[in-house]
């Protein structure tokens, strides 16, 4: 070793005792600590000279310990003038919205040099836009300014750096209306739209949500697409709204969005205010007309991905990802909104449907079983007649009266909430009429032969009573 490493080893092992020595002058007083106690103020000098020998003579040799001793503690005093002005962090020279990183910290010397050792370090996080773990891990929530202080006993430190915001690309075209799961859903925004909550016009920006600190809160966004026509539609809005309370705790946020308005055309914010807030009320989230869907108009109505009204898209917010659709999870019922907000690092490609217990006894079924489907739909005659969802499958009915007839069906709402739908049998999903309110019965009316479905919307079991009436 030379005589130059040595004197930098010197240094290192003379800076480690200076920083205990320094930190200790709060506790010890002049002349008051013994001598050959350590961190003593009587040979202070002498003391770290021995340190600072013995260290070095460790690495540097027998001899090399013995001059480091000797010049140490010859000039200790006047070295000890050294000592900690503060902590210095240590990141990234660039950071962006959603970025993680973990920041180092180091005790900072008057001469400019610092001590690498581990202290333990207190982190604080001193803007609302970034979280940071007892072990410096750090979180940037939104684009902005982002500062964190890290504290050694009386000693601290500030690290502060602008995070920009630059939104995930999406995968494919950028304004691909696939709407595939595990993609990134591109940047749709809605200008003069509304808030749900009082009708009041807003902007609104899935690029703010991604970026903006004030949306902090969110780690799901959800996307409900309805239409003004829809009779299946309210019975699932209303669901939805009333979880909202759970929903908006766990981190979910809504964003309704009419498609098209009761006369199948493309629907407007404005239409999409007054129709929801008249089904609604006040509720969380906003409403939205895909007709102003940007920068492509319609973009909900010119995807292939829905296949039928209500449906949903539930995107996560740290990188904008679809997670999973209802159109893809019927046969689950409604998506578990809350389960995902809570926890959508899961995979929610595919939900799992709770399992369907039936309450039937045997005979309770309607003799038209099985009428599962459009095709083997029992004929259903004039009076009243016993049935049951005793299988999660639907029960199809064919009216085949050439005069106007009305059907009620009665049963047990706290048990099971029955809609009546006519459909179209070559197209089932999609309803012509519905009776779908939130009592214990359900009824619709018509003319001529037809096709009439009772579902289980909350897929449980019940019994009911169906009623067929007819006028000539």
């Amino acid at each position: 070793m030379t005589r130059q490493d040595l004197n930098r080893v010197n240094h290192r092992v003379w800076l480690t005792g200076a920083l205990a020595f320094a930190l200790c002058l709060n506790a010890c007083k002049t002349g008051d600590a013994d001598p050959e106690s350590d961190g003593g103020m009587s040979g202070g000098g002498e003391t770290a000279g021995e340190v600072a020998g013995t260290q070095a003579g460790t690495e540097g040799g027998t001899d090399a310990g013995t001059d480091a001793g000797t010049d140490a503690g010859t000039n200790g005093g006047e070295r000890l003038t050294v000592e900690p002005t503060g902590v210095q962090i240590m990141g990234p020279d660039a950071i962006q919205a959603h970025d993680s990183f973990t920041l180092t910290a180091s005790v900072l010397l008057n001469d400019e040099t610092t001590l690498d050792d581990e202290f333990e370090y207190t982190w604080e996080s001193l803007t609302p836009n970034a979280t940071i773990s007892e072990a410096g891990e750090v979180y940037v929530e939104g684009e902005g300014e982002v500062k964190i202080k890290a504290t050694y006993r009386d000693l601290s430190g500030e690290w502060t750096m602008n995070a920009g915001c630059s939104y995930p690309d999406p995968t494919g075209e950028r304004f691909n209306t696939a709407l595939e799961l595990n993609t990134v859903i591109p940047p749709l925004e809605w200008p003069n739209s509304y808030s749900a909550k009082n009708s009041t016009l807003t902007d609104v920006s899935l690029k703010d949500i991604y970026c903006k600190t004030n949306f902090k809160w969110v780690k799901t966004i959800n996307l409900l697409t309805t239409a003004g026509w829809c009779p299946a539609c309210p019975d699932y809005l209303r669901a939805v709204a009333d979880m909202n309370p759970e929903l908006k705790e766990a981190g979910g946020l809504l964003i309704y969005v009419d498609v098209q308005d009761n006369d199948y055309a493309p629907a407007d914010s404005e239409f999409a205010n007054e129709h929801l807030s008249r089904l609604l009320g006040s509720t969380e989230g906003y409403f939205v007309g895909d007709l102003n869907s940007q920068p492509l108009s319609r973009f909900f109505g010119q995807s292939t991905a829905i296949e039928a009204f209500p449906d949903a898209y539930v995107i996560r917010r740290r990188d904008m990802t679809i997670l999973t659709s209802q159109n893809l999870n019927r046969e689950a019922g409604m998506i578990p909104f809350v389960r995902i907000a809570e926890d959508p690092e899961q995979d929610w490609t595919t939900i799992m449907p709770p399992p369907f217990e039936s309450i039937c006894a045997e005979g309770d079924d309607e003799p038209s079983e099985p009428n599962d489907t459009p095709e083997t739909a029992g004929v259903l005659m004039e009076g009243m007649s016993s049935a049951g969802i005793c299988t999660p499958e639907p029960d199809y009915y064919q009216i085949e009266t050439e005069g106007a007839w009305e059907v009620t069906i009665n049963f047990t709402h706290s048990e099971a909430d029955l809609d009546l739908y006519q459909v179209d049998p070559s197209a089932p999903d999609m309803a012509l009429q519905g009776s779908n309110g939130e009592s214990d019965s359900e009824t619709l009316s018509g003319e001529g032969p037809a096709t009439l479905v009772v579902v289980s919307y909350t897929r449980t079991s019940t019994l009911y009573t169906i009623n067929l009436t007819t006028t000539p």
